[in-house]
């Protein structure tokens, strides 16, 4: 059985998908005036087949409106996963936070938002 790696999973569609931004796993240096950094910050196992993943992303823009439209733009294709990627092992996404959080280090605009991602072996 193959299990799929969200992480990655998500920095592809979301590249696809927002081709506008720089998507990743990290924040680069320098960074560009619109990153969306994806990273999976736990979860778990939940059987022999199923995983739960905890995911996180932030949504850098040079202004708080085109760092909100970022990140709502990223949370409309991570909510419509599951329709369109059953077969390859994802089947239910949650969105658990979604909220305006500058960053502490530049106070530049920065959204957040987390997902529970149950994805299943196949």
């Amino acid at each position: 059985m193959k299990r799929l790696d969200v992480e990655s999973y998500l920095i592809s569609r979301l590249s696809e998908a927002l081709p506008r931004a720089t998507v990743v796993a990290y924040v680069p240096d320098p960074r560009p005036p619109l990153l969306l950094v994806v990273r999976r910050e736990g979860g778990a196992h939940t059987g022999a087949l199923l995983d739960r993943a905890g995911v996180h992303l932030q949504a850098w823009g040079p202004t708080e409106l085109e760092a909100y439209e970022l990140m709502s733009d990223a949370s409309e294709v991570v909510m419509a996963l599951p329709s369109s990627s059953f077969a390859e092992g994802l089947c239910r996404v949650e969105e658990e936070s979604f909220r305006l959080d500058p960053d502490p280090q530049t106070d530049l605009p920065r959204y957040f938002a987390s997902y529970t991602i149950t994805t299943y072996d196949r």
